[in-house]
């Protein structure tokens, strides 16, 4: 019985200090979220966003590198606020109808066929260019 007391014992120990170090950070979390409050109460009617309030909300923005090319670049940036930390912003992917993908293919296309008739044009002038410069030689 004695053993078992013991085993309890520690087991319980061992639950109370992860349970303290739970409460300190819930603890730790509601300070943080309640200078962030009297933060933001502070700036509740404002005409115009000065680098000073943003200098008291952001604590950090971190900015990855790019990915893709054109339109199809995206870029991940992450904002870290003062006693918040990361911010998650929602993203939701939006749904394209068949409709809706089928016109962005069509202009797909369009810039495709657009591009290459400029590229033909373009060579065509630097052609024309180099025979001027050859006879002027």
């Amino acid at each position: 019985m004695l053993n078992d007391y013991e085993t309890e014992l520690a087991e319980l120990e061992n639950s109370l200090e992860t349970d303290n170090a739970e409460l300190e950070e819930i603890n730790t979390d509601k300070e943080n979220a309640d200078l962030f409050m009297e933060l933001a109460k502070k700036y509740t009617d404002f005409e115009e966003l000065t680098p000073a309030m943003i200098n008291e909300f952001v604590s950090k923005i971190v900015v990855h590198k790019a990915e893709g090319i054109g339109a199809g670049r995206t870029q991940e940036v992450e904002i870290f606020l003062n006693y918040i930390g990361k911010i998650e912003i929602p993203h939701e992917e939006i749904e394209l109808t068949e409709e809706e993908k089928a016109q962005q293919e069509k202009e797909r296309i369009r810039l495709e066929k657009k591009r290459a008739c400029n590229r033909k044009y373009m060579a065509r002038k630097r052609e024309e260019i180099r025979r001027e410069r050859n006879k002027a030689i």
